[in-house]
């Protein structure tokens, strides 16, 4: 099979992709099996914020990464590439997340210094 052909560029992206799903599946049931349905629930409610947080910075950089690889237009050299890009609004979404729960913890519980989850 050719690296390079349609075909190929599928099947192995549905393959990636169901080996992601079942991934998280699986890590879902071990993370339901140890912490419990309360314990399951704080960590939901905890990562909402910062998954909501990547959805939204994501702004389309993969389908437009693919749309301009595929027309291979290099007119003029950019300073930053879309990988780059799409890591720096991870880390800073990542960050954003953080800092709401470190917000909602210490209001939530009247804490000063630390997060409630963690006991840091």
């Amino acid at each position: 099979m050719n690296r390079q052909g349609t075909l190929f560029q599928i099947i192995t992206t549905l393959m990636t992709r169901m080996a992601v799903l079942f991934g998280a599946f699986l890590v879902s049931v071990v993370t339901a099996r140890l912490l419990g349905p309360e314990g399951k629930g704080i960590l939901t409610a905890l990562l909402v914020i910062p998954t909501l947080v990547i959805t939204i910075a994501d702004l389309g950089i993969r389908q437009s990464t693919a749309f301009f690889y595929r027309q291979k237009k290099r007119t003029r050299r950019r300073k930053s590439s879309p990988l780059s890009r799409w890591c720096g609004s991870l880390l800073r979404a990542l960050h954003v997340g953080r800092r709401a729960d470190f917000f909602i913890c210490n209001t939530a519980t009247g804490t000063v210094f630390g997060c409630c989850w963690c006991s840091c």
